[in-house]
């Protein structure tokens, strides 16, 4: 049976606002590493209550997750990581020393990277180039070996196995 908040919103059970602060409280804790012994006399109840509190922040945490909307947080999260490459890059443009540059950059790079990882886990870059130029790359003269080379590259692709420098 569900209970209302002082929102409108429904509750698990009827459990009363500070027993759901101190079970979120003590779910904080046994992720940084408490014992439930140490939680329990933190809190000055047995090590069973804890262990309920802990099933209790468990449900708490799961109805929160299904109120999320994921393509919000997913465009929250990618809006703030573009913004803080631009910014890093344009930071790094301004720098007046070279270690604040080289600084500036890798941040720019490391939030690329983190950005490039997120597109493609979640399928918005879901292509990969079929067509390489490998004119400038391939170190043969001769016809014959630059066309095995060009063919040993496009299996490689089609594979998926990381070609360095492409």
């Amino acid at each position: 049976m569900g209970s209302q908040n002082p929102q409108g919103e429904k509750q698990i059970k009827n459990i009363s606002w500070r027993r759901r602060e101190r079970a979120l409280k003590i779910q904080e804790m046994l992720d940084r590493g408490a014992k439930v012994r140490e939680i329990a006399q933190y809190f000055g109840i047995s090590r069973r209550m804890v262990q309920k509190d802990l099933r209790v922040a468990e449900r708490l945490n799961r109805e929160m997750v299904e109120e999320v909307n994921q393509g919000e947080l997913l465009g929250r999260k990618l809006a703030f990581l573009e913004n803080l490459s631009r910014y890093a890059m344009r930071q790094c443009e301004l720098s007046q020393s070279e270690s604040s540059k080289v600084g500036w950059a890798r941040l720019a790079k490391e939030t690329q990277d983190v950005l490039m990882k997120i597109y493609q886990s979640t399928g918005l870059i879901t292509t990969i180039p079929t067509r390489i130029s490998l004119e400038e790359g391939n170190p043969f003269q001769d016809q014959e070996f630059r066309a095995k080379y060009t063919k040993l590259l496009l299996e490689a692709r089609k594979r998926g196995l990381p070609i360095n420098g492409l």
